[in-house]
C-alpha cells in the first residue's frame, strides 16, 4: 500500500502544467483560492510600495499580520506581510547588480481612520508558511547625522533616512566609564534600508535620539551588520557623553542662529509622525556660540578687526601616557589682540585649567599663548580631549582635539 502512494506522489498529474505532484497541485489550488479570496481578509489592506531610497514603485495589497504578542521584556512586535501569490518585491525590484534584497518601504493605513497612513519598514522574509510572508516593522525614526567631505576642508555633509528604532535587550551591555566610576551602558539598534546614504554610517558615527529636549541622549555606533538579510544594515549603538558644543537639537530656523558645517536651509522638514522641523543632529556645530555681530568690533581708521581670529596648532592629534607633552600655539594675525582664554573639554564635559582639577591625569602648563599637556594616567586613555579658545568677546576662535592612548 506504501508503494503505490509514493508511486502516486511521483507521478505527473498534468502534464502541460508546472503541477507535477499532488504537492505542487495542492499549492497551485491553494494559490487560486487565496487570490479569489484575497480582499475578505479583515487584515487586508492597499498601500504604496517604495524602494530603498523611499520613491514609489507600485500601489499593492497585502496582508498584515501581528507575528508574536507583546513583551516589555523583549523587543517590540513584529508583523508579518503577505502580499498576493506569485508577488516578491525583491525578485520583481532587484538591484542592478542583479542580486535580490529587501529593506522595501510600504504605506499602512489606520483601519479606523485611512487618512492616517505610516510607512512600514519590509526588512526580512519568513519563508516557513507555503504562502511566502514578510516580517515588518513601523517606522518610529528620522536618523540625522553629518560626515565630514574632508578634515583639511572643514566641511561636512548632512544625510537623513527613515527607520526602526528598537531596543536591545538582547544585545549584550556595554561599560560607561567616566573619571570616577564604571557602570553598565545603555544599548540600542537601528534598522534602515541598505543605500548610498547609510553605507555613509561608519564606527563612533555619533546619533542624538532622545524624548527630553532639555537633556538629549546621545549615542555612537559600535557594531554594524549588512548581510543578514541583504538590503537591511543594523546599527548596535551604545550611549556616549552629549557634547553640547558640537551637538544641536532644535528647529533649522533656531540652527541659522549657530556657526554651524550644513546650511541650515538643507534641512528638510520631516512628517509631523517623524518630528516635523524638530531636528536632532550630533557634530553639526563649529562652536556653541551663537553668531553675533556685536561681538566684532571694527577700528574704522585701518578698517580691520581689533579682535582678528585666533588659530590653534599642534604637532599630531594623539596625547601618548607618560611620554612628550604636546605643545599647542595660539597664534594672531593682530598684534595688538588681547590674549585669548583658554578652554579644556574632555568627551564634551569642560574643566578648568585652575586649582589643580586635572593634577592626577594630567601635567599641564599654560601661559598667554602656549599650552603644554602631558598625559600622566593610564585610566584617562581613550577619551578625547578638544581644545578652545575664546577671542575676549566670549567667541570661540578655534579648537582642537587630541585622543588619549597607551
Amino acid at each position: 500500500m506504501q508503494d503505490v502512494f509514493i508511486r502516486r506522489m511521483q507521478k505527473k498529474i498534468i502534464p502541460s502544467t508546472n503541477d507535477y505532484n499532488l504537492a505542487s497541485r495542492f499549492i497551485s489550488n491553494a494559490n487560486i483560492i487565496e487570490n479569489a479570496t484575497f480582499t475578505n481578509d479583515p487584515n487586508w489592506h492597499v498601500g504604496m510600495l517604495y524602494n530603498q531610497m523611499l520613491e514609489p514603485l507600485r500601489e499593492v495589497d497585502f496582508k498584515l499580520q501581528k507575528n508574536k504578542s507583546y513583551d516589555p521584556s523583549q523587543d517590540v512586535v513584529d508583523y508579518q506581510i503577505q502580499f498576493r501569490p506569485g508577488f516578491h518585491p525583491e525578485q520583481e525590484f532587484k538591484y542592478s547588480d542583479g542580486r535580490e534584497r529587501t529593506g522595501f518601504y510600504i504605506d499602512v493605513a489606520d483601519p479606523e481612520d485611512r487618512s492616517h497612513v505610516c510607512k512600514w519598514l519590509i526588512y526580512g522574509k519568513d519563508e516557513r508558511h507555503s504562502l511566502d510572508r514578510y516580517v515588518a516593522l513601523q517606522c518610529n525614526w528620522e536618523f540625522e547625522w553629518v560626515i565630514s567631505d574632508d578634515p583639511k576642508s572643514y566641511t561636512k555633509t548632512y544625510y537623513h533616512t527613515l527607520g526602526v528604532l528598537r531596543d536591545s535587550s538582547n544585545e549584550n551591555s556595554t561599560v560607561w566609564r567616566d573619571t570616577l566610576t564604571e557602570t553598565m551602558s545603555q544599548q540600542i539598534y537601528f534598522v534602515v534600508p541598505t543605500t548610498d546614504v547609510t553605507r555613509t554610517i561608519d564606527y563612533n558615527t555619533r546619533f542624538m535620539l532622545s524624548d527630553n529636549p532639555l537633556h538629549p541622549r546621545t549615542f555612537d555606533v559600535t557594531k554594524i551588520f549588512d548581510t543578514a538579510p541583504f538590503g537591511i544594515t543594523k546599527f548596535v549603538l551604545s550611549q556616549c557623553m552629549r557634547e553640547p558644543h558640537r551637538d544641536f537639537n532644535g528647529s533649522s530656523e533656531e540652527l541659522k542662529k549657530y556657526n554651524s558645517y550644513v546650511d541650515a536651509s538643507l534641512i528638510p522638514t520631516f512628517d509631523d509622525l517623524y518630528g516635523g522641523d524638530y531636528h536632532q543632529i550630533c557634530d553639526i556645530l563649529r562652536d556653541n556660540i551663537q553668531d553675533s555681530t556685536d561681538n566684532f568690533k571694527k577700528d574704522e581708521s585701518k578698517n580691520t578687526d581689533i579682535n582678528s581670529e585666533w588659530k590653534l596648532s599642534k604637532v599630531g592629534d594623539k596625547i601618548y601616557v607618560n611620554a612628550q607633552p604636546v605643545i599647542i600655539k595660539a597664534t594672531n594675525t593682530n598684534k595688538d589682540a588681547a590674549s585669548p582664554e583658554w578652554h579644556l573639554y574632555i568627551d564634551g564635559e569642560e574643566y578648568t585649567f585652575k586649582n589643580g582639577e586635572l593634577k592626577e591625569y594630567f601635567d599641564i602648563k599654560l601661559n598667554s599663548n602656549t599650552l603644554s599637556i602631558r598625559a600622566i594616567n593610564y585610566v584617562m586613555a581613550g577619551y578625547v580631549l578638544k581644545v578652545s579658545i575664546k577671542d575676549q568677546y566670549g567667541k570661540i576662535s578655534d579648537s582642537v582635539e587630541l585622543e588619549v592612548v597607551n
